[in-house]
């Protein structure tokens, strides 16, 4: 994962969807010696007014490379350019390249030393069709035009593009720093322990790209299921087979079981063409168009029972909408939803799947038990949990193998409460201890009884409100997803195998911090001393 400044920025400080994937995708795909700089704002005198430069990547070996991002599809007859907006063959985005470069090496020179303009390279991109009938513009090469196609595999697209230029220049460590100062003042280079540890995160993420992008290409077969554990790279795959149906020009349905995640993949996907995201129960509601019934004891048999089996009877014929059907979390979905979703298919289209066995809490008969015909892979390393926390999962819960040492990270903290009152005195004192350390914090709980109870107690906020404060949810709701720092209320009175895969569940939430809060039994079988873990 490449190193971006500000760190890792939000859809919504970028001008389109466009630069924002192709920003995703550089970030993702890049190695962690790289460096990103976004939406740059120069004052090109020469030309007049301001201009933003959508990306600045910078190596130490590599030199520097700038990328341009058309937010609509365009064409190139002639050697001229034509955009939905100007069919003159005037517009030229080429000119504002070079208007680019050339204040870009105004601004470099003086600390490099020596002219660059010719030592930059650079690409103009979009996410959408871009269509080429004749020649291109003098001076440019086809490797410098970013198709929706190219973004699946960045690093092949950036390494062709530092070998078109004339010639280069490596920065080495210091000017890179002096470059990286200068385009970026206002910039904190941390080089403390968070910022190491930071890095060591982006690593994590990196590994965990490598090693789903070899399974990307599963989406060739016609029916695919990957398993693997927690932190494996489920959902990232997901989301990737996702992009890759959408540039391919594929109506796309990515679902779920729950809203939360069904609302995080949304936003990750903002701006795709031809892409669905919800929730499957949702998507049936607005098959069938009904609402929930007020009576809270019809509410369960509705959303559980009546819900699907209506939509069934809905689509006697079939009812194709969907190329490609991507399901995350398959392990909740039992066979009679299936059978719906077969019934969304064009002929001959995907259906693409990931999921946990070990995380199947709603204990349904799923696709994963007879999966004759299907294609088979397996996602094997946790790349998100920090070591400790994976450490915990693997060798007490079944949980996939460990990354490799992370010298900074935090042990996992057991609490032990022996009453209702005693958890909300100690889920209170670790939000105090947690909340100074990151503003990402979640408190979780098993049954809703507890939830509801820590909200009213401590004004904790459901998921939808998460801007407000800290989030407390059932880790039923926010399965799929994860948080830097997690407060995982144990409160189950099951034993055997369910409170197995209920303390998996929660706990792989956690990506750095992780307090369990739980009686002297759950602390057992955890294997933590829990006469020493008061606090």
């Amino acid at each position: 994962m490449a190193n971006p400044i500000p760190f890792r920025l939000t859809r919504d400080r970028f001008r389109n969807s466009a630069e924002y994937q192709v920003y995703e995708a550089v970030c993702d795909q890049l190695t962690d010696d790289w460096w990103v700089v976004a939406s740059l704002d120069l004052r090109a005198s020469a030309e007049g007014g301001e201009r933003e430069l959508d990306l600045v990547l910078l190596h130490a070996t590599d030199g520097i490379i700038i990328i341009e991002v058309k937010g609509f599809a365009f064409e190139v007859r002639g050697g001229k350019f034509f955009s939905p907006h100007d069919q003159s063959g005037q517009w030229d985005p080429l000119a504002q390249i070079e208007a680019q470069r050339s204040y870009l090496s105004s601004v470099l020179e003086p600390i490099l030393e020596q002219k660059v303009f010719s030592t930059i390279a650079w690409g103009l991109a979009t996410p959408k069709l871009i269509t080429i009938d004749g020649a291109l513009p003098q001076h440019m090469d086809r490797k410098q035009l970013i198709t929706g196609e190219d973004l699946s595999d960045l690093l092949s697209v950036v390494d062709r593009l530092c070998c078109i230029r004339s010639h280069n220049i490596p920065l080495g460590p210091d000017r890179l720093r002096a470059v990286l100062e200068t385009l970026c003042p206002d910039a904190d280079f941390d080089f403390s322990e968070r910022g190491l540890r930071d890095l060591v995160r982006r690593r994590m993420e990196q590994r965990l790209i490598t090693e789903t992008k070899v399974l990307e290409s599963l989406e060739l077969n016609p029916r695919v299921i990957v398993t693997g554990g927690a932190g494996s790279g489920k959902t990232r795959l997901a989301v990737a087979w996702t992009r890759n149906a959408s540039f391919a020009g594929k109506t796309t349905l990515l679902t779920c079981y729950n809203d939360p995640l069904a609302l995080s993949l949304a936003s990750d996907l903002e701006g795709l063409e031809g892409v669905t995201v919800s929730a499957f129960l949702r998507l049936c509601q607005e098959i069938v168009d009904s609402e929930e019934p007020d009576d809270p004891a019809a509410r369960d048999r509705y959303w559980n029972a009546d819900l699907p089996s209506q939509t069934r009877l809905f689509l006697t014929t079939p009812l194709p909408r969907y190329d490609t059907i991507v399901v995350d979390e398959v392990q909740d979905f039992p066979k009679l939803w299936f059978d719906i979703l077969e019934r969304l298919l064009v002929p001959g289209g995907q259906i693409l799947c990931v999921g946990d066995p070990a995380q199947d809490l709603r204990t349904v008969s799923s696709v994963l038990e007879d999966a004759t015909g299907w294609t088979r892979a397996l996602l094997s390393t946790n790349n998100r949990n920090s070591p400790p926390i994976a450490q915990l999962l693997r060798r007490r819960l079944g949980g996939a193998a460990a990354p490799k040492g992370d010298p900074f990270a935090s042990p996992v903290q057991f609490v032990t409460v022996m009453d209702p009152d005693d958890t909300t005195n100690a889920v209170r004192r670790a939000i105090a201890n947690l909340r100074e350390a990151d503003e990402e914090l979640w408190v979780l709980t098993i049954s809703a009884a507890a939830r509801d109870r820590l909200r009213r107690d401590l004004s904790l906020s459901p998921f939808e409100e998460r801007d407000r404060g800290v989030v407390c949810e059932t880790i039923y709701r926010v399965k799929g997803l994860d948080a830097t720092s997690i407060i995982f209320v144990a409160d189950t009175e099951t034993d055997g195998e369910t409170r197995r895969r209920l303390l998996y569940s929660g706990i792989s939430r956690a990506r750095d911090e992780l307090v369990i809060i739980g009686a002297p039994t759950i602390a057992e079988v955890l294997g933590f001393a829990h006469d020493a873990a008061e606090s």
